[in-house]
């Protein structure tokens, strides 16, 4: 081999060494990345099986593994719920598969056999020499799930007290100032016609139909303070045409 031979080969080793120097650096670099990021992350290949020391810290932490310990399984048999690993499963296939990447709301399994609520995608990365890769990436919502369940309970307990309070202030009324007006005008009929004057029966004449016309205009604007209670509380059209009914006929029965 000649002098020019040989200070060629040595060339073209310095410069393969400095790719490799180059490469190494640009995966710690990465690795740098992945480890800083909040997500859960790891990487599969084209059969849903976690490649060897592919998961990032957060990873690691959050489902309590060793580095060591996450390699060479298929996802959905270890960090799935058994009950969910079939929809996982399918979610990872269609995307190996070539569909586009979507997100989806499920659990993990954590070593201790507890569960955490993600939300989860599957991302098909560029080809290597070593085959395709995808990318698993988790964000732990477990504390926004626990916050939208206690908003749904305060939810139901609110519109449950609301509800309590109408049916009470209906009780109120119905049981309260509404029977004493019934009981009045009943008194003022029986006495109207014990009386033969025709001055003083006409006098409790124009009172009756003045208790009649006032308890009208308090039946009205109660059955309007119920109608808008009920529009703000979600409460049925059928109902409230129920409860005005009702009202109306017990009207007519006392005249």
């Amino acid at each position: 081999m000649t002098a020019d031979a040989v200070r060629g080969r040595e060339q073209e080793i310095i410069e393969l060494r400095a790719r490799i120097d180059e490469l190494e650096r640009n995966r710690e670099l990465l690795n740098a990345i992945a480890n800083t990021a909040p997500s859960l992350l790891c990487l599969i290949d084209a059969t849903g099986r976690v490649r060897d020391r592919a998961t990032n810290i957060a990873f690691e932490r959050t489902l309590g593994y060793d580095p060591d310990d996450t390699g060479g399984v298929l996802f959905w048999e270890r960090y799935v719920p058994a009950d969910d690993a079939a929809e996982v499963r399918a979610a990872i296939e269609r995307v190996v598969g070539g569909a586009p990447t979507r997100e989806h709301d499920g659990r993990w399994a954590r070593s201790d056999g507890s569960t955490i609520d993600v939300a989860w995608t599957c991302t098909a990365l560029p080809e290597i020499e070593s085959g395709r890769l995808f990318l698993i990436s988790g964000t732990d919502i477990s504390e926004r799930t626990r916050q939208a369940e206690e908003l749904r309970r305060s939810r139901s307990r609110i519109f449950a007290a609301g509800d309590e309070a109408r049916k009470r202030l209906e009780r109120n009324l119905h049981d309260g100032a509404q029977q004493h007006l019934v009981a009045l005008l009943l008194s003022l009929k029986l006495l109207r016609r014990r009386l033969d004057e025709e001055d003083t029966g006409a006098t409790l004449d124009r009172a009756i139909d003045e208790d009649f016309r006032e308890r009208g205009a308090l039946e009205k604007r109660e059955r309007r303070r119920r109608v808008q209670f009920d529009v703000r509380h979600g409460r049925s059209q059928s109902t409230m045409a129920s409860t005005n009914q009702a009202s109306v006929s017990q009207s007519r029965k006392i005249r």
